[in-house]
């Protein structure tokens, strides 16, 4: 037994040699941009701007558009994107790709001292691109219109689902999913 405990490292006191760990740590310099990287940041914010652009694109044929009274049928060029499910879903993922590297590139920059403007005008480009497009990945919103509309009229959706209480023609209830078409809303009212 002695001869184990000789091989064992010595743990010591409890927090004895954690306190040590830092001890040969000097204060930091002030963040400094390294060289060259003011252009690597811009080529990265437009990396992911790019990114955003291909999304919105992508989702104006992937995303989540009515059924009916779809505001793109009367777009000349537009419209095309609406037909074009598989392509428009490939373009959407190669923005959210696009999105991803710019997203890692940016942290080579998270110790430089960047101001804060530069990281307000990365957000706003990576932003601002989505909000013209329709819904990624979810028709659900229609769901949620569609209950608001029932209780807009004064009916309870947690009675019936939107096609039963609003009816087949209309246009919130055509585009509930059909998933959910004949459901009563699985949320409780808020008191």
């Amino acid at each position: 037994m002695t001869s184990l405990r000789s091989q064992l490292p010595h743990l010591g006191f409890a927090g004895s040699r954690s306190a040590q760990l830092h001890e040969d740590l000097k204060p930091s310099a002030p963040p400094t941009i390294p060289p060259g990287a003011p252009q690597q940041l811009r080529a990265t914010i437009w990396l992911g701007t790019f990114g955003t652009v291909l999304m919105a694109i992508g989702g104006l044929g992937a995303g989540a558009l009515p059924v009916v009274n779809n505001p793109l049928w009367g777009v000349p060029g537009l419209n095309v994107l609406a037909q074009m499910l598989h392509t428009t879903t490939v373009i959407t993922f190669l923005g959210i790709g696009f999105l991803v590297l710019a997203w890692v590139r940016l942290e080579k920059f998270a110790t430089s001292a960047l101001p804060l403007r530069t990281l307000w005008r990365t957000l706003l480009l990576w932003i601002f691109p989505l909000l013209f497009t329709a819904p990624l990945f979810t028709q659900d919103i229609y769901s949620y219109l569609a209950q608001g509309s029932i209780a807009a009229h004064g009916m309870d959706p947690y009675a019936a689902g939107p096609v039963d209480l609003l009816g087949i023609n209309n246009p919130l209830a055509r585009s509930v999913p059909l998933l959910w078409a004949h459901s009563p809303s699985p949320y409780g009212p808020v008191a």
